[in-house]
């Protein structure tokens, strides 16, 4: 019995202050205490359904203006699907719509060495690529960042990475750090010295993706090469990356496309060189210097 009455009265206790709350938000009239007034729980209910309107307002607002920018971000595709719009540049590039050669009968696999400044660390992954999509391996990648033709022709570097990795087959590519050379007679000396370092293996020497005129730097390259194993770049229209110097992702792999279809056009290179349909893991061994702390000679 003495229980049942401490329940009644617990229940109480709680019932009370609920029915007064209530009564209080149903009836009309308000308590003040000295200049506070007790907001009524259907006010402050009103007050927060408001208070969240606003802030789904402001979500929808927000949501929009990402999906406007995700929109501006994205590699823009026009109804021709040979254009490609580079996320860092408003110009339309088209993508190359080469002649296709028939496969060669010279099915050796070739080890491959890429040899050049910064522009060999962005064309290696597409170089690569194409190496493994046609059975050969990219053995090795000498990446001189800031380099010129002074440092590739002094340098015993070269030799020593030639003698080490063992190539069939050699890729050079630099000349973006001498597009304002004037001094063509130095420049043509040691392109002449860095020459005799390759002449003795298969090679295809890719002249430089200008962002700019030259002073004779190609030109130099050129003569130096033997025929047929130059690739003159400096005209192509490739994207380009956030220095509006080097290609971008997209251009570099453009660029290989245009070197591909080169070679597979010549009797020069006698293995296949053709596009891939997918990317391969680079597995190559990649030396990677800076000519302003270490220029090599």
């Amino acid at each position: 019995m003495e229980n049942r009455k401490y329940t009644i009265i617990g229940a109480l206790i709680i019932l009370i202050p609920i029915l007064l709350v209530y009564s209080y938000d149903i009836l009309p009239l308000s308590i003040r205490i000295g200049d506070i007034e007790l907001l009524k729980i259907s006010a402050v209910g009103s007050d927060n359904s408001e208070k969240m309107n606003e802030i789904e307002q402001i979500i929808q607002v927000k949501r929009k203006k990402a999906d406007s920018y995700k929109r501006e971000a994205k590699v823009a595709v026009a109804k021709d699907s040979n254009q490609v719009k580079d996320t860092t540049n408003t110009k339309i590039f088209f993508l190359p719509d080469l002649p296709r050669y028939a496969d060669k009968e010279d099915s050796s696999h070739q080890r491959i060495m890429l040899i050049g400044d910064s522009q060999a660390g962005g064309i290696c992954y597409a170089l690569n690529d194409y190496c493994s999509a046609n059975g050969h391996r990219l053995e090795s990648v000498f990446v001189w960042n800031s380099a010129t033709i002074l440092n590739f022709a002094y340098s015993t570097r070269i030799e020593e990475a030639i003698s080490k990795y063992k190539p069939t087959f050699i890729f050079v590519v630099m000349g973006l750090n001498e597009l304002y050379a004037k001094d063509i007679a130095k420049r043509s000396k040691a392109a002449k010295l860095f020459h005799e370092k390759i002449k003795h293996i298969p090679y295809l020497w890719i002249g430089p993706a200008n962002f700019k005129e030259d002073k004779g730097i190609n030109k130099v390259f050129e003569e130096t090469a033997e025929a047929g194993r130059y690739y003159l770049s400096k005209d192509l229209q490739l994207p380009r990356s956030t220095d509006n110097r080097h290609p971008s992702s997209k251009g570099y792999r453009i660029w290989m496309e245009y070197i591909s279809n080169f070679m597979q056009g010549s009797s020069l290179f006698p293995f296949n060189f053709n596009p891939p349909t997918k990317n391969y893991r680079i597995r190559s061994r990649i030396i990677s210097l800076n000519a302003a702390k270490d220029r090599g000679y």
